[in-house]
C-alpha cells in the first residue's frame, strides 16, 4: 500500500509516476505491506519496477494470493496460482521479509493439518508469517497453531483491532471497518526472532496513539531481545498512517535508542517561495 490518494501531495509529491510511487513511500517507512497480491498477481516486469526503488534491507511482507488461501484453503487446486505468484516475487530477493498467509475467519482449528504440510511446501528461503481470523485459536486452541508453525519458523501475526472497537464508530470509514474487520483478543507472543504486528486504531489520531503504548513497550522488548520486529500502523482512512508509523517508531526509539532512525522523506511541494 504506498498509493493511497490522501498521500498525494501530502506525504508524497503528486502527481508521480507509477515508477517512483513505492520509492517516495519508502522515504517515510522501511516495510509495507502487499496486500494488492491478495486481489492480483503482479507481472515480473512490476516487481522488477518495485526492487529498483527500494533499498535490499527494505522489507515487504506480501500476502498470498486469495485463489490459494481462500477459495482452495491451501490445498492443491491453488498451486498453479502459487506458483505463478512465487515466480513473480523472485525479483524482489530478501526485500521479501515474510509471505503471509493471511486465513479466512472460518479456518478452524481442525483445518490445521493443512497449514502445516502447506507450510512445509513453501520455499525455504522465505519466512512464513500466518494469520488466523477463527476465534476458536484465541480461545483454548493456540498450542494447535503454535505446534504446526513451529517445524517452519513460522510466525503467527496478530492483527490488534482492540483499540479500534474500544468506541464506536464516527465517520464513514469507521463505520466500514467496524463491519469488516476481525474483533478478536489482543496476542503479544513471539514465535520467531521477526514478529509481526498489524495494529488499527482510529481515524482521530489521539485515539490511536492512546492505543499502542503497550505495543510501544512490547517492540522494546523484542528489541532488547535481539528480535527484529516490524510493526504496521492502520487507521480505518489511512490518511495519516504515513506520519503514524513514523511517530510509533519514534516511541520506540526513545525507549531504545540505538535503534536505527527512519529515512528522511523527500520533501513535498517546492523547497522555498522564491
Amino acid at each position: 500500500m504506498w498509493t493511497l490518494k490522501a498521500w498525494q501531495g501530502r506525504f508524497v509529491e503528486h502527481p508521480l509516476p507509477a515508477g517512483e510511487r513505492l520509492r517516495a513511500y519508502a522515504g517515510w517507512c522501511n516495510a509495507v505491506e502487499g496486500n494488492t497480491t491478495f486481489y492480483a498477481t503482479p507481472s515480473r516486469e512490476t516487481v522488477h519496477t518495485w526492487a529498483r526503488q527500494t533499498d535490499p534491507d527494505f522489507r515487504m511482507v506480501l500476502k498470498l494470493p486469495r485463489p490459494v488461501t481462500h477459495e482452495h484453503r491451501l490445498g492443491p487446486g491453488g498451486e498453479a496460482d502459487l506458483r505463478t505468484f512465487l515466480d513473480a516475487i523472485e525479483p524482489l530477493g530478501a526485500r521479501v521479509h515474510a509471505l503471509w498467509v493471511q486465513l479466512p475467519p472460518s479456518f478452524a482449528p481442525a483445518d490445521v493439518p493443512a497449514l502445516a504440510g502447506f507450510l512445509r511446501r513453501l520455499p525455504s528461503q522465505y519466512h512464513r508469517a500466518v494469520e488466523v481470523r477463527h476465534p476458536d485459536f484465541f480461545a483454548g486452541a493456540a498450542r494447535t497453531l503454535e505446534d504446526a508453525l513451529a517445524p517452519v519458523g513460522a510466525e503467527w501475526v496478530p492483527f490488534d483491532t482492540t483499540a479500534f472497537f474500544a468506541a464506536p464508530p464516527t465517520s464513514d470509514a469507521e463505520r466500514d471497518a467496524w463491519t469488516k474487520k476481525p474483533r478478536l483478543p489482543r496476542r503479544t507472543v513471539a514465535l520467531t526472532s521477526r514478529p509481526i504486528v498489524r495494529y488499527l486504531g482510529r481515524d482521530a489520531r489521539r485515539e490511536t496513539v492512546d492505543g499502542w503504548p503497550g505495543w510501544v513497550r512490547q517492540a522494546a522488548l523484542w528489541l532488547r531481545e535481539g528480535r527484529s520486529p516490524t510493526f504496521f500502523i492502520h487507521t480505518p482512512d489511512n490518511a495519516e498512517a504515513p506520519q503514524l508509523a513514523r511517530d510509533f517508531h519514534a516511541a520506540v526509539r526513545a525507549l531504545v535508542p540505538d535503534l536505527p532512525p527512519l529515512p528522511d522523506p523527500d520533501p513535498v511541494g517546492p523547497l522555498t517561495l522564491f
